[in-house]
């Protein structure tokens, strides 16, 4: 979610005002439209400024986040990964083509593009089990950022994505000798995004959260969550996080409520996001059980097992997770109300 955002700022800046001079319709917040993850407008947007001109290489990094974000957000990496890989080659070919034609901010900006897409592909080639390639693309990136602070130190933008690598990378490749254990470090990084411009400052503060909750720090992943939600009450990046805070503090009641605004939402959306509402199921199921609801934990997990979830979807190893906690759930209720 977190590269979409800037997209908006752009587009804001582009598209704020049509040829008559008279402002377009577009939300006073620039903020919104993306926080809304409505990645289909993004990307109409974004084709329209590399139509225009097609070596511009900032459309063409918009476009790469906008597609990683939504991928991201679907927990659709082995159904769209290799689309955004094709895609994220010939973006990184014709980009790092004009990177010796840049100067100052834009090669600094050029650069940031390059190692925001390889990692990207890092991530996605992770998720998909291709970890020597994901390492090789974390590494180059992760280099490529360093460089970018070495240069200018205040481009905060840059930590997040060394902060990630250190920190994932720590925890699975610590017993390597050249690499050891940097999660502290990679902490204090990801606190120096989470005060960088809009929109790495989210994006810091999403993974932060789920770094505090892998840590048992809840109350503080609680309180970053509730303060985004606050601003953007229907963004499922943070009502995911709310949920399994709430659940993991025995907040049943907001957990519980949470969940079904997770489901409602994740339900509406073009397309459903599956991920999200059987997670959402999930936790309401849970919370239902753990507040002696049993006719109501019985009828939410019901209703999550009578979904067509795509055969996909059900291989996501979250998702198998959950769906076999509801069957379980279920089964133990139907045999009591039989």
């Amino acid at each position: 979610m977190y590269k979409v955002l800037i997209f908006l700022i752009f587009c804001y800046n582009v598209y704020g005002w049509n040829d008559s001079g008279k402002q377009e319709n577009i939300p006073d917040s620039t903020d919104f439209f993306l926080m809304a993850q409505q990645y289909q407008k993004a990307l109409d947007l974004a084709r329209i400024l590399l139509n225009r001109n097609p070596a511009n290489i900032e459309a063409l990094n918009l476009i790469c986040t906008i597609k990683q974000t939504e991928i991201l957000d679907y927990e659709a990496y082995s159904i769209d990964g290799a689309g955004y890989i094709g895609y994220a080659d010939s973006a990184l070919s014709v980009i790092s083509g004009c990177l010796d034609n840049k100067r100052g901010k834009d090669s600094l900006d050029a650069l940031f593009y390059i190692a925001s897409i390889l990692g990207g592909k890092g991530i996605i080639l992770a998720k998909n089990g291709s970890w020597p390639s994901a390492v090789a693309c974390a590494l180059r990136s992760s280099g490529y950022l360093k460089q970018i602070i070495k240069i200018d130190p205040s481009y905060f933008a840059a930590y997040y994505g060394i902060g990630i690598f250190n920190y994932y990378l720590s925890r699975n490749l610590k017993w390597l000798p050249f690499f050891g254990d940097r999660r502290e470090e990679a902490l204090h990084q990801l606190a120096q995004a989470a005060i960088a411009p809009f929109p790495y400052n989210y994006a810091a503060k999403n993974s932060l959260c789920w770094i505090l909750i892998e840590r048992n720090e809840l109350a503080s992943a609680d309180s970053i969550a509730s303060e985004t939600i606050e601003k953007y009450p229907d963004n499922t990046l943070f009502l995911r996080i709310k949920i399994r805070t709430s659940i993991g503090l025995m907040h049943w009641n907001t957990a519980r409520l949470t969940a079904q605004k997770l489901i409602e939402i994740s339900s509406l959306r073009t397309p459903p996001n599956w991920a999200d509402m059987i997670s959402g199921y999930q936790a309401l199921a849970c919370c239902c059980d753990n507040m002696g609801l049993y006719s109501d934990c019985r009828e939410a997990a019901g209703k999550a097992l009578s979904l067509k979830v795509p055969e996909a979807y059900c291989k996501i190893a979250f998702v198998k997770k959950h769906l076999k906690y509801l069957a379980d759930i279920k089964k133990k209720y139907d045999n009591i109300y039989r």
